[in-house]
């Protein structure tokens, strides 16, 4: 049962980090014939032999150069360098990971875990390998499902299956449970795989059901995970594409699908490509782009380009033309180029019908993908510059379009920025301006590194905050303040100094009072919202706007905006402190304390509506053709408005609702 031979306890260790540059330095078929196996090319990446492992005359050995493993369709023995050396010459773990790490000239260190540490190498240990066996069941469950098999030949030839282990799940509740189970996994392990969900009346069941299944893989070819996709005739409620929750050995963040077969040629070609879903990975991999990689999730993470990072500087994002596809080329575009790697955009066009199209169904060969490629690739720095400059008529919009976008690589090397900035000033000029917000956004930096310098564990966290955001902090009825090591001059008298400080507390008992005020108004928002007391368009909007313009404040960057109908919400406000026998506070002393807050935005002009078919006595009614709904258009108020994102973050609101779009909301 067990098929991958990893550390055992109370022995030395060795970090995975470390294990996982052993397996990508290693060539797997010189490791292979050094131990006196011969094998033969028999395909555009396998080679194949007589297995060492068991008494054969067929040849059923199998080793895969784009995933760096080996398998045997005779005894069912799978591996990677270092399973093959184990079980061919009877090393332990740590002797085949010393040989290999000597062979390729790589250090490592060794160290004595913990018990903690040896538990948990123990459960990914056992995990791995129920994953493993998961996989060869699902394996087997598409050869033997007609309707399975004939739905994934339709779209990938049989090396293709066979290489990425496309598998399905058969439409039973507990076929892979009873399987593990006959295997003697214990149900305690088996309910720390995530591969099961339990009911009161039903016990333990399978996760997935009817679904076509494609492993996830870790960068040495470990199945870790996986992703299941409906049936074409299954029912179109379902969610198309269910995935692994997150265990011990899964974490989406730190895994990119597809990698462990294209790391290799992501160096050889030095460029990554980053397409949305698993089939376009798997379908570009069949026709022979192999440096295609897809994130496990929406998102694209810092540690996912940090690992990337190892191969190449060049990334290309092959997204969705659709509004979801290029909002998320800006985001990973922007999070690429400010971890200072070179990022590049490719967008498919729109089919004849104004549909959008997808990798794996509109390129048809290497050659066609080349040919697009060479000729529609774009620089994202240039893209998003050109974006900017379409609304950078006015200078001060302008200025925060160029900080904006200097903000993205302003840390760079000298020379770098210069080009940079050579290219990017032709679009969007002057150049100079270009220059000047570099020197600004180096002298914040410095700022910033000399705040962080100087806090220190000593402090309390709100200590430190007051200490960045006003110089000073307060301990013990005494106001700290920071001095360099050199003479202070004062510009002004003793009196004038204590009028100075003065004033600085009286700020400071503001903001404590003002931060317990706003933290009371949310915690009431928050009540009345889960009290279903809040309507959606009705008394909030939550919206995901490129810009947006305030009274006395424009923002020029993408964000989610929560808009918020004052009349309203402070009428439910009011009434809810009331029903508490509460003290409220005044709308305009409760408006100047949201002001004040980090995540205020300003006032902007946008019309609430609500839908309902009690006319009553509104008169700006609307009636909608067909069952004589009513719709109140409301007068346009000044919302307030708030950076969404900032707000969960700080007070933990929780909207559980829907977002709105451009083509559903009138903004004045």
């Amino acid at each position: 049962m067990l098929l991958f031979f990893l550390p055992k306890v109370n022995k030395n260790m060795i970090s995975k980090e470390q294990i996982n540059d052993i397996l990508l330095s290693a060539n797997l078929i010189n490791v292979i014939e050094e131990t006196g196996v011969k094998l033969k090319k028999s395909g555009a990446w396998l080679y194949n032999g007589i297995c060492p492992f068991h008494n054969e005359k067929d040849g059923s050995f199998y080793v895969n150069t784009r995933t760096n493993t080996y398998k045997c369709y005779g005894c069912g023995a799978w591996g990677n360098a270092i399973d093959f050396l184990i079980k061919r010459n009877g090393l332990t773990f740590l002797e085949a990971a010393r040989k290999l790490a000597g062979k390729y000239n790589i250090a490592i260190e060794e160290f004595t875990p913990t018990k903690e540490q040896e538990a948990e190498e123990k459960l990914k240990n056992q995990l791995l390998n129920i994953y493993e066996d998961a996989a060869q069941f699902y394996s087997l469950q598409l050869e033997q499902n007609t309707k399975a098999l004939k739905y994934v030949r339709s779209r990938f030839d049989d090396e293709t299956v066979d290489g990425f282990r496309i598998g399905f799940a058969p439409d039973e509740f507990t076929a892979l449970y009873r399987h593990l189970r006959q295997k003697g996994y214990s149900m305690s392990i088996l309910e720390k795989s995530e591969l099961f969900r339990q009911k009161d009346d039903r016990g333990n069941y399978d996760f997935f059901r009817n679904r076509i299944l494609f492993p996830i893989f870790d960068i040495t070819g470990r199945v870790i995970a996986f992703s299941g996709r409906t049936m074409p005739e299954s029912d179109e409620n379902l969610p198309k594409y269910i995935n692994s929750s997150e265990s011990v050995i899964y974490s989406k963040k730190n895994v990119l699908f597809g990698l462990n077969f294209a790391h290799q040629h992501i160096r050889q070609e030095d460029t990554v490509i980053i397409v949305e879903g698993y089939a376009d990975v798997i379908k570009l991999h069949q026709l022979g782009i192999l440096n295609v990689v897809a994130s496990c999730g929406t998102a694209f993470t810092d540690e996912q380009i940090r690992l990337l990072g190892k191969a190449t500087r060049n990334f290309c994002l092959l997204y969705d033309s659709d509004p979801a596809g290029q909002a998320a080329a800006e985001k990973n575009g922007k999070r690429i180029t400010e971890s200072g790697y070179n990022a590049y955009v490719l967008t498919l066009p729109n089919n004849d019908a104004g549909e959008k199209q997808d990798p794996d169904t509109f390129f048809h060969s290497a050659e066609h993908f080349q040919e697009f490629y060479t000729e529609h690739r774009e620089s994202f720095l240039l893209r998003f510059t050109k974006s900017k400059s379409n609304k950078a008529e006015d200078p001060a919009i302008k200025s925060l379009s160029i900080k904006e976008i200097a903000s993205l690589f302003y840390k760079r090397s000298e020379s770098e920025r210069l080009t940079i900035v050579d290219s990017l000033s032709e679009i969007l000029k002057p150049k100079n301006v270009w220059l000047k917000v570099i020197k600004e956004l180096e002298k914040e930096a410095q700022a910033e590194l000399a705040l962080k310098e100087l806090s220190h564990n000593d402090r309390t966290h709100e200590q430190n905050v007051s200490f960045k955001k006003y110089g000073f902090y307060e301990e013990k009825n005494c106001y700290y303040f920071y001095a360099p090591k050199t003479q202070i001059s004062l510009p002004f008298s003793y009196e004038k100094a204590v009028n100075v400080f003065s004033e600085l507390i009286t700020r400071q008992n503001s903001e404590v009072l003002a931060g317990n005020e706003v933290s009371d108004f949310w915690n009431v928002f928050q009540e009345l919202f889960s009290n279903g007391l809040i309507e959606n368009k009705y008394d909030l909007l939550i919206k995901e706007v490129s810009e947006l313009r305030c009274k006395h404040q424009n923002y020029t960057s993408s964000m989610t905006v929560l808009f918020m109908n004052p009349n309203r919400i402070f009428s439910l406000y009011a009434q809810t402190k009331k029903n508490n026998l509460e003290k409220k506070l005044p709308k305009d002393t409760l408006l100047y304390y949201l002001q004040n807050s980090d995540e205020y935005l300003g006032l902007h002009q946008v019309r609430f509506k609500k839908t309902t078919k009690n006319l009553q006595d509104k008169t700006s009614a609307t009636i909608i053709p067909g069952d004589g709904t009513v719709c109140f258009e409301y007068e346009r108020p000044n919302a307030w408005c708030f950076d969404y994102d900032k707000l969960v973050e700080r007070t933990g609101l929780n909207l559980d609702t829907e977002f709105v779009w451009e083509d559903e909301i009138k903004i004045a």
